[in-house]
Order: structure tokens, then C-alpha cells, then sequence
């Protein structure tokens, strides 16, 4: 799964560096790896969810 980030300001300009965007890039991935990981050993959605909070805190 592929997402598109826009990492400019209204100017065109790049805001954020290189090392950054990969960064975002990668915990986008690994938050859908492991929201599909808890989903196949049969958590509840709410746990889920609390899990997913605790990972952006």
C-alpha cells in the first residue's frame, strides 16, 4: 500500500528534509503492519485502537 504525502508549503517549497520524510514514511507502514498483525490474532477493535494510541503518544 502506497500513500502520498505532500511535504511542501504553498510556495513549492520542500519543508521538511529528506531524512524526515523517510521517517514518516516508514511509521505510516509500520502502523498498518501491525493494525493488520493485531487483526489476525483476534483483538478487539477497542484494543486496537488503545494499542494504536499508545504508539502515537
Amino acid at each position: 500500500m502506497e500513500t502520498k504525502t505532500d511535504f511542501k508549503n504553498l510556495d513549492g517549497e520542500s519543508k521538511l528534509s529528506d531524512q524526515l520524510k523517510n521517517f514518516s514514511n516508514l511509521t505510516k507502514k509500520a502502523q498498518q503492519e501491525y493494525i493488520i498483525e493485531a487483526d489476525e490474532s483476534n483483538m478487539t477493535q477497542i484494543e486496537i485502537l488503545r494499542k494504536v494510541e499508545s504508539l502515537l503518544e
